[in-house]
């Protein structure tokens, strides 16, 4: 019974994932000249698009809101060779297609497009519900931080739907922050425990 229930919540979570998907479908277009074309069917109030180095430092950014539908050409001509990011992200979802610069042009990296969703937090009194729908199946590293910036828990975990209880009935009343790492993105959501 509990196999079924969890491969029911599983499915509702995979459902919603894809509804949002469908909902902000976005598509990366490489052209000559070092062109990239970016196309969205619709985007969110929330929606943010951003082009990142390796490095993580954003280049562009771009907050879209809610339309329905959006195009967007980035030249990248100026920029040398290397490893470069469209990121598009929402308050659901992070979606990362790679794309790689040399001397003849771009390429979009295929194999390398990355769905992430962002983690879920309830809050019910000293218990905070933490869940992630980890369709990738990476590992999840969450992390809880005092003021101080002191870990006082942490877990690892890399199912397909990660789900902690975190009991803060133990800890003096204050600020925490909750960190989960997939992949090469952090979400980040403080806390008051009263």
């Amino acid at each position: 019974m509990k196999t079924l229930i969890k491969k029911s919540v599983l499915a509702l979570f995979l459902a919603l994932g894809l509804n949002m998907t469908a909902k902000e479908n976005f598509d990366v277009v490489v052209k000559d000249n070092f062109m990239v074309t970016v196309a969205f069917d619709s985007t969110t109030a929330d929606s943010k698009l951003k082009l990142e180095d390796r490095n993580g430092e954003i280049l562009f950014s771009e907050v879209l809101g809610a339309k329905p539908s959006f195009k967007k050409s980035l030249s990248m001509e100026a920029l040398p060779q290397g490893t470069y990011y469209i990121v598009l992200e929402n308050s659901y979802r992070v979606v990362t297609t790679t794309i790689e610069k040399d001397s003849k042009g771009l390429v979009v990296v295929e194999d390398n497009d990355n769905v992430i969703f962002k983690p879920g937090y309830k809050v019910e009194g000293n218990v905070v519900l933490v869940s992630v729908t980890n369709p990738t199946q990476k590992e999840a590293l969450l992390h809880v931080y005092d003021t101080n910036g002191n870990v006082i828990g942490s877990v690892k975990d890399s199912a397909l739907v990660v789900k902690q209880t975190l009991d803060f009935s133990k800890v003096p009343a204050g600020d925490y922050l909750i960190s989960v790492k997939i992949g090469k993105e952090t979400f980040n959501k403080t806390i008051t425990i009263g």
